[in-house]
């Protein structure tokens, strides 16, 4: 199982998502850079996974949903535990009007 695994509610356009999830990337290779070694997008830029060694994320939109899920270990001894907080933290600045899923 994944050591991060959100889903949230993006209220935004898809076009608008696919922008915030970029700036998303941006904001999350800036502040780690340094473990993220590589950046695959999927051809409709909805999808993207970030990777380094030991690490990865998985983050896509679809027209209502930001979902993230990711195993980052190194990061984890790193950081205390605040990947998530982290990862969380930088989705809810790029996407504004998210509502956690019930």
């Amino acid at each position: 199982m994944p050591l991060v695994n959100l889903s949230m509610k993006h209220g935004a356009t898809l076009a608008e998502a696919e922008e915030q999830l970029s700036q998303t990337v941006a904001e999350v290779t800036a502040k780690f850079g340094g473990f993220v070694r590589g950046v695959e997008w999927g051809e409709d830029r909805r999808r993207v996974k970030l990777i380094g060694p030991g690490m990865w994320v998985s983050m896509q939109v679809d027209a209502e949903h930001i979902h993230a899920e990711g195993d980052v270990p190194a990061l984890t001894g790193l950081l205390g535990g605040g990947v998530k907080k982290a990862l969380e933290g930088a989705i809810k600045r790029k996407f504004p009007k998210a509502l956690p899923e019930k």
